[in-house]
């Protein structure tokens, strides 16, 4: 039995719920008294919720696993959320949001409006609560323009953070990538920035630095501190105005937000204007967005993935290669980007647009700045896995890598290399899985649907 809560209404839309410990479940939902698996594996009846039932005891300890190790403090704003439910309703998402990190809870996502009873859609049951901040010393946050499709995230790694990189592809955009090197003097690294914007989004980074300043946080020179803030950029400039881009303020903002536990993944941050399946022109493209997702390894180190997808290729599940979101024929099926373009016979270079893929792997283990740079090479693999093909000409593919266990675990060994190999294999896993994740979490934009939004409408024009 999948160990589903139900429905929190009272939001527009509403939300949906379902508690941590199911593990990569892809659901269909068809309307709000009845959610079918699409392995037919049984589910239990969704229920609509009111805020007052998801702030009262009884719900708590019957849902919540955490409930009786809560603080008094805790417990009590779990309980009082009056002034949420008489609210703006960007209150009650905060309070719902607030609540389902406290609690524990995976925050699904958002139900799709309709004038018509519900359409179906698809959401993965753990791409909230699998994340990167489950990596000790991780935080993550956003800046959003919805209306200009376009937006910046910061990965916040502390002070004494080791980080490394790889750059592939032919059109990077990036800023502070030859300090990761391994020869280079800095090892320590203390955020990255991750932007839209093209080249102007580099800006972004910035705000993270002053941010980063005002708290100390930085590499020392004397009496003063220099953050080092690595940043990548994709191109999104197509998508929606133009006009606006992520600039300092918006990296700062972001950096503000930045908190642990469960976030938003889709049409959020860095990811509000990516796109995915360029290969036959931007027309018959697919939403792409920001993915996340983490394993626990048994020895207690955990790795993670955050992942902006904007590839020129298609999205293939990395565990059985099916395609998930593939340019649109012109009636309306999505095909795989590998074959077209060896076909090709009609694909100009034109066509092809600008993209770039880029992340961060970050784990807790201790490594060094060899190591970290190994690690950031490898979880190329992971893109290869989903995005075929990858590291195209008008790809920058970028990917940053970042261990933590300096600071978390600071009596902690650096990896021998059968861990290193372990953490690679998990990093590989992550990458790729937060890369569908992105996809599948993303919602369709102007001129461009979401993936969700193909399989349910069909054909969606030439």
């Amino acid at each position: 039995m999948i160990p589903f809560i139900g429905v929190v209404e009272g939001l527009s839309p509403p939300f949906i719920l379902i508690r941590r410990g199911t593990k990569h479940k892809h659901f269909q939902c068809q309307n709000y008294s009845k959610l079918k698996v699409l392995s037919q594996e049984r589910i239990t009846p969704a229920k609509r919720l009111s805020f007052d039932d998801i702030s009262s005891e009884s719900f708590m300890i019957n849902f919540c696993q955490n409930y009786h190790q809560m603080s008094d403090t805790d417990r009590m704003f779990a309980r009082s959320q009056s002034k949420y439910v008489d609210g703006e309703p960007n209150l009650r998402i905060d309070f719902c949001s607030r609540l389902a990190r406290l609690l524990k809870i995976i925050w699904v996502t958002r139900a799709p409006y309709s004038t018509e009873g519900f359409r179906e859609f698809f959401i993965w049951s753990n791409m909230c609560s699998e994340n990167i901040t489950n990596v000790p010393g991780i935080k993550v946050g956003h800046w959003t323009h919805e209306g200009a499709l376009t937006g910046c995230t910061v990965v916040l790694c502390g002070e004494n953070a080791v980080g490394g990189v790889d750059v592939r592809g032919s059109s990077p955009g990036t800023r502070e990538t030859d300090i990761l090197g391994s020869d280079k003097r800095v090892e320590i690294v203390n955020a990255f920035m991750l932007s839209g914007g093209s080249a102007y989004g580099l800006a972004a980074a910035d705000g993270v630095m002053k941010y980063l300043e005002e708290q100390g946080i930085g590499f020392k020179v004397g009496r003063n501190v220099v953050p080092i803030v690595p940043s990548a950029i994709i191109y999104d400039l197509a998508v929606g105005d133009s006009s606006v881009r992520p600039d300092s303020a918006a990296g700062y903002d972001a950096c503000k937000s930045a908190t642990t536990g469960i976030f938003t993944q889709g049409n959020v941050g860095a990811g509000t204007g990516a796109t995915v399946a360029k290969v036959l022109g931007s027309n018959r493209s697919i939403k792409g967005g920001l993915g996340s997702d983490s394993i626990r390894l048994p020895n207690g180190l955990t790795v993670g993935a955050l992942v902006v997808v904007n590839a020129i290729g298609s999205i293939h599940d990395p565990h059985t290669g099916n395609l998930v979101a593939g340019p649109r024929s012109s009636d309306g099926s999505m095909a795989s980007a590998s074959e077209i373009l060896i076909a090709g016979n009609d694909i100009g270079e034109q066509s092809l647009g600008a993209n770039t893929t880029i992340g961060v792997i970050a784990t807790d283990a201790t490594l060094t700045k060899s190591q970290a740079n190994q690690l950031a090479s490898s979880a190329h693999d992971g893109l290869a896995l989903s995005i075929r093909p990858s590291h195209l000409i008008g790809d920058g593919d970028t990917i940053f890598a970042v261990a933590t266990g300096g600071a978390s675990h600071p009596d902690q060994e650096i990896a021998d290399a059968h861990s290193l190999n372990r953490i690679i294999a998990a990093a590989v896993d992550c990458t790729s899985q937060a890369i569908v994740n992105a996809v599948r979490s993303a919602t369709g934009v102007s001129g461009v649907p979401s993936v969700n939004e193909v399989h349910t409408s069909g054909s969606l024009g030439n």
